[in-house]
């Protein structure tokens, strides 16, 4: 058996969504459940609380800015899953997308 560093395929879900207000302005939310029990690889990075993210986008000619609020730091699905260290603590993001013809 190599000694190299060990894999888990881990199978989780996270629930996602956006409400348009009015034409350019929308709500957005997003939640990955924390399931501690999938999670027994790897202690020390797993999260307590489920990760949470709300925010606003707003759509002008070519371009879309969000402004994000959540309870974790990461961008990635995989690291979402692990959890959040807590359900009060707030890290505020923002978003530049630059949409071409």
């Amino acid at each position: 058996m190599p000694n190299g560093p060990r894999i888990a395929v881990v199978l989780g879900a996270g629930l996602g969504a956006r409400f348009d207000l009015v034409p350019g302005l929308a709500v957005l939310a997003e939640i990955y459940p924390f399931f501690p029990q999938v999670w027994e690889l790897h202690p020390e990075q797993l999260g307590t609380v489920t990760a949470y993210s709300l925010g606003i986008m707003i759509t002008t000619y070519g371009h879309q800015f969000s402004l994000l609020a959540g309870n974790h730091y990461a961008l990635g699905e995989r690291r979402l899953m692990a959890g959040a260290s807590s359900f009060t603590d707030l890290y505020l993001g923002f978003n530049i997308q630059r949409k071409f013809p």
